[in-house]
């Protein structure tokens, strides 16, 4: 046990030391070009460290800026839907006032058509009442030029 327990104090002491030396005779100490190439791939991995978090970072800001963007988006393709509803009433707002037009253009082409026709009544009445007057003005002065004198003024007169 004595022995054992010799072996177990030098084991303890080399814990103390940093640990046992089983490595020690497993693994070489490492070279020099080694040690510059684990600081290198040290420096490597912290570089992309570093640009994992800057990417990251960005990967963050882009990604709130795309969030922006898909609401802008929304809010626009809202804003057309709108629009294009606006449009299409206008559109058949002004149809409708087309139509209202082209009646009351029918409606004042119909009334003046009803006052040219009115006039062209009045004008023809007026005509055949004049020549009815002319006509019974003829025949009184005629009866009044056969029957003043008596029967000579029957003769007819040359001129």
């Amino acid at each position: 046990m004595a022995a054992e327990s010799s072996s177990s104090r030098s084991s303890m002491e080399r814990y103390g030391d940093g640990g046992c030396t089983f490595w020690e005779w497993l693994d070489p100490k490492p070279t020099d070009h080694q040690i510059e190439i684990l600081i290198d791939l040290r420096d490597a991995v912290k570089a992309l460290r570093t640009k994992n978090q800057t990417l990251e970072v960005e990967n963050s800001e882009l990604s709130y800026l795309l969030d922006e963007a898909q609401a802008k988006i929304a809010q626009l393709v809202t804003e057309n839907e709108k629009a294009t509803v606006l449009a299409r009433d206008q559109e058949a707002k002004i149809a409708e006032l087309v139509k209202e037009k082209e009646k009351a253009s029918v409606r004042a082409k119909y009334q003046e058509a009803k006052e040219v026709q009115g006039k062209l009544v009045f004008s023809k009445v007026g005509k055949a009442c004049c020549r009815a007057v002319i006509f019974l003005v003829v025949c009184l002065a005629l009866l009044v030029a056969m029957f003043s004198k008596g029967p000579e003024t029957m003769k007819p007169q040359l001129l």
